[in-house]
């Protein structure tokens, strides 16, 4: 490791590795005996690994300490999949058409900006915060260090081409989201009056670039466990104490999803008239909810701890919050492995397809997934929820069958 006082001294040229924890930080002595701080790595290109190397500042200009806080802030770049050089380049880019366009009378819509007013303007019709969270956390991850500052009518199919080469094969899913969102975004700004032509981030406009998704990428489903063995891991879930299993039990009687399990109130729930009233904003698809309580559920319900100073069914260690998804995805590794609790829907909607003769919309409604058409839904306004209830009981009546026996 070099100090401060031997850089200050170093006159052979060639670069010098400063050590001291700062990986990939060097000091580059030129002959003349100007001295710069350089900034070393290595990235994938296209599927290549290329060795790269980026000026950082004059040694004059910059302390030991700082250059080594700037090559840990790169490094913590590169490790995120974001190329210090190109995103320097971007910039350069930037700084050159805002210079262009500070003459121009007309404000300039940058799109990042264009990208919290979509985001603010959609939430309203999300379902939770968490989406919402889900947008700006991969915006400001993946899109912002390379286009947020850029006017929007100046963002090309080349920098969307740069933004999308890093994580499209590495990342295929959140790339897909990443540049779906950039579109939304990109034509919200063309409805505005923002910019004018084609949408760069859309696929028609990449196809030529990256490769089609159906060709890099095969989607895999979440593991579940096959309907027939539900029974003996019921068994052993019942055996376990701990709120992470009474959730587990909750949830694979009502075949529910995590959040709307992890984030349910008592005040959701009817115990007299047996029913879970899911209110729209923790449902996925927007729309109120009414889950009949099998007995089976009740037994759950009754066996937990009703706290006065909050509200949660199955509150987090410091109450002031639900327990996190992690709670059920251990407390089931510990009795199961390969499988995961939104697996449980599709364990239900198989034995409901092969072990019933529930018509399909009934089996889906229980799932609450949409299965009718905006025709069909305009004369289909019921619920179905004595049917659903009928199939809930038959459902929970199998979960059960070898703790009955």
């Amino acid at each position: 490791m070099l100090t401060a006082k031997e850089l200050q001294h170093l006159k052979r040229p060639g670069m010098h590795a400063v050590g001291g924890g700062a990986i990939g930080l060097y000091l580059s002595v030129h002959r003349s005996g100007t001295k710069s701080w350089i900034f070393r790595y290595q990235f994938l290109v296209n599927g290549v690994l290329k060795r790269r190397e980026m000026g950082m500042s004059s040694y004059s200009d910059v302390t030991l300490a700082e250059a080594r806080a700037m090559a840990h802030a790169l490094r913590k770049k590169v490790r995120e999949g974001i190329d210090p050089l190109a995103e320097k380049a971007l910039m350069k880019q930037r700084q050159a058409s805002e210079k262009h366009i500070s003459s121009n009378t007309q404000p300039i819509h940058s799109f990042a900006s264009c990208a919290l007013a979509f985001i603010e303007n959609k939430s309203a019709e999300w379902s939770n915060v968490k989406q919402k969270n889900q947008w700006l956390s991969s915006l400001k991850n993946y899109a912002f260090p390379f286009i947020g500052d850029l006017p929007v009518n100046e963002i090309s199919v080349h920098h969307m081409k740069t933004l999308l080469d890093k994580i499209w094969l590495t990342k295929h899913v959140t790339a897909t989201r990443v540049r779906s969102r950039c579109e939304n975004i990109i034509d919200y700004a063309t409805v505005a009056g923002y910019r004018e032509g084609a949408n760069p981030a859309s696929l028609k406009a990449l196809n030529a670039f990256l490769p089609r998704s159906s060709k890099v990428f095969k989607p895999s489903h979440y593991a579940s466990l096959p309907y027939a063995d539900i029974p003996k891991l019921m068994t052993d879930i019942m055996w376990k104490g701990g709120v992470g299993y009474r959730a587990l039990e909750l949830l694979i009687y009502t075949g529910k999803r995590s959040g709307e399990i992890r984030e349910a109130a008592w005040s959701e729930f009817d115990l007299k008239a047996k029913v879970w009233n899911i209110p729209a904003k923790r449902m996925k698809n927007g729309k109120p909810h009414r889950e009949p309580l099998t007995p089976a559920c009740l037994k759950v319900l009754h066996a937990l701890d009703h706290h006065p100073n909050h509200d949660w069914l199955f509150p987090g260690p410091l109450t002031k919050r639900p327990i996190s998804d992690m709670t059920m995805s251990k407390a089931l590794k510990s009795i199961r492995e390969n499988c995961t609790p939104h697996g449980f829907r599709s364990s239900f909607r198989q034995w409901a397809a092969e072990q019933t003769n529930y018509p399909r919309e009934i089996c889906e409604m229980a799932l609450s997934h949409s299965v009718l058409g905006k025709v069909e839904a305009a004369y289909q306004r019921s619920d179905l929820f004595e049917k659903r209830k009928e199939l809930m009981l038959e459902w929970s009546t199998f979960c059960y069958s070898e703790v009955d026996n």
